[in-house]
């Protein structure tokens, strides 16, 4: 007899920086391939700022062929109102000013943390949040409802500064 497998959940939080495109592009082969659910996906600041990482987002999904997976802005700068480093290790637009065709992909008008907290509040399924950026949403999340620290929840942070 087969075991019935559910599919991973996964939130990815990115600052939308070339290298987290190639993050997402993974993350739509596992999606196409039925071995992930991709919630959704948060963004925020770090190899640019939060506009135009969620653009370079957007506009990535409609390359994969995911319009419908659902995209929330999240934080522009650090929580403590500091002005963002933003690293610009991928020129201006975080793609090494590369471009994507543009897509008809738009971010949902809910900030990100707040999503991110409203999901999480909704399932008692295993979820992982894939974080490859500043952690400023992540931490807004538990900042308003530190009961989602559980242990249905993993969190993998691939990022770090040098300052």
């Amino acid at each position: 007899m087969m075991k019935d497998i559910q599919m991973k959940k996964v939130i990815f939080d990115t600052d939308g920086g070339g290298d987290d495109l190639w993050a997402l592009a993974v993350l739509a082969s596992l999606v196409k391939q039925e071995k992930i659910e991709l919630l959704g996906i948060t963004t925020c600041f770090g190899n640019t700022n939060v506009t135009q990482a969620t653009r370079n987002i957007c506009d990535m999904l409609g390359y994969v062929g995911l319009p419908d997976i659902l995209v929330y802005q999240g934080y522009d700068g650090p929580m403590s109102g500091l002005p963002p480093l933003l690293d610009g290790a991928y020129g201006e637009n975080g793609l090494s000013n590369a471009t994507l065709p543009r897509s008809s992909v738009e971010p949902q008008s809910m900030q990100a943390s707040t999503w991110m907290e409203e999901t999480l509040q909704s399932t008692t399924d295993p979820v992982t949040i894939l974080g490859t950026g500043p952690a400023t949403n992540i931490a807004e999340m538990f900042q308003n409802d530190p009961s989602l620290d559980r242990d249905h929840l993993d969190i993998i942070w691939l990022g770090g500064s040098l300052f």
